[in-house]
Formats: structure tokens, sequence, C-alpha cells
């Protein structure tokens, strides 16, 4: 018995850190030497920009965040971060005003397993990872196809996993009633009433089903 990975969207982002510099109370604060200047009226006397707690020359970034008390760091609350002067969005406090922009509201497939005795009447698990930055809940619906991968697959023979079309787990257990060889398709939508799931994520498993009682494949 054995179950193969058909197709997989995956996810990849990355993270940058800025530090931040501090005056010399040594120097005098003046228009070439901005950080020199330790409160925001000196620093605006001499053109500068006050900008998170530091003045400099270029006009303040709309991605920097207000710092906190008492020990200068994140805000982790909305009252904390408004204190501040900064704007509470999705969790996190930040200069920029919240945004509404609903571009990376993609589903994206992150991870699936299938497990379980795979052979013919035994559970099989199939389970699918996937989420989406603007939906808190996606809804599955899976499908099956016999003679994957032989003369007999003519992708006519779909049939449901489930009683429902779409059903909100993202797992289903299913049995298989005669042995052969299986493709198990899962599209994820957020919206169950979409009758035509064509262009929207999907991953699918290949599954081999052995006979009641016979010994389990191994292809090595």
């Amino acid at each position: 018995m054995k179950a193969q990975l058909v197709g997989i969207l995956t996810l990849a982002g990355m993270i940058g850190l800025a530090g931040v510099a501090h005056a010399d109370e040594s120097s005098t604060c003046t228009s070439s030497d901005l950080d020199a200047c330790t409160s925001e009226s000196t620093c605006e006397d001499v053109s500068g920009n006050w900008c998170n707690g530091a003045c400099q020359e270029a006009e303040c970034s709309s991605s920097s965040a207000p710092e906190c008390p008492p020990f200068g760091g994140p805000c982790n609350s909305e009252s904390s971060c408004e204190n501040a002067g900064g704007n509470w969005c999705d969790g996190t406090c930040q200069y920029a005003e919240c945004s509404d922009d609903t571009s990376d509201c993609k589903t994206k497939i992150t991870g699936l397993t299938v497990s379980g005795t795979q052979e013919v009447d035994s559970t099989v698990t199939f389970t699918v990872n996937a989420t989406n930055n603007c939906s808190a809940q996606l809804y599955y619906r899976f499908s099956v196809h016999p003679a994957y991968g032989t003369d007999g697959y003519d992708g006519l023979q779909w049939s449901s996993m489930t009683s429902t079309e779409y059903v909100s787990s993202n797992s289903i257990d299913y049995e298989f009633e005669k042995a052969g060889k299986y493709i198990a398709i899962v599209w994820v939508v957020e919206d169950p009433n979409n009758v035509n799931p064509t262009g929207i994520p999907l991953i699918g498993w290949s599954v081999e089903i052995d006979g009641a009682g016979e010994e389990p494949f191994f292809p090595f």
C-alpha cells in the first residue's frame, strides 16, 4: 500500500529588522548634527523630522513601529499602542494607518497527510492544511476517482468522499470498497456555495488500496 503527493502549493516569507540611532548628548543639536537633538521641539527647530524618538533629515517612515514603556519595546496591546501614537492593526502596532487591502487574501495550501490502513474496508484518513489571511473558516471538497494511472482511468468517475459536497473539517475518514489505484483530490474554498471550483487551490494524493488481508505493497 502506498500514497503519493500529486501536487502542493507552498508559501514562504521574509522578515526584515531595523536599528535605531541614539543621540550623543554631549553634542549640540544643529541641522548638521541631528543625532544630538533629544526632543521633538529641538529637532523641528533645526528643520529635522522627529521619528520614533529620534531626529532625522528624512521624512518619517510609515513602516516604523512605536515603542512602548517601560522598556521601549514593541507595544503589545491596543491601549499602549494608541498611547504611543500608533495604530493597532491585526494585533500589531504601527505608525501607518490600518489597511483594508485584501490583495493577499488568497487561500494557500500548506501541507497534507494520509494515514491509516490502506486496504479494502479499512479507514484511511485524509488531512489537508490550508490558510487564508482574510477568512477564519475554510471549506473542503474531497473527491475520489478509481483506476488512476491505468488504462481504465477516464476522468469521468469522480465521486464525493463525504455526505455533503463541502465540509468545514479539513480532515475526513474514508473506506474504499474495492482494491486498486485511486486519486483523491481536495478543493479548498471560502464559499461553500461555490459550485465550480475551477482555478482555486487543490491538492491530490495517489493511493493504492490492497485487498483485505493481502500483504502490503512495499516498492523496495
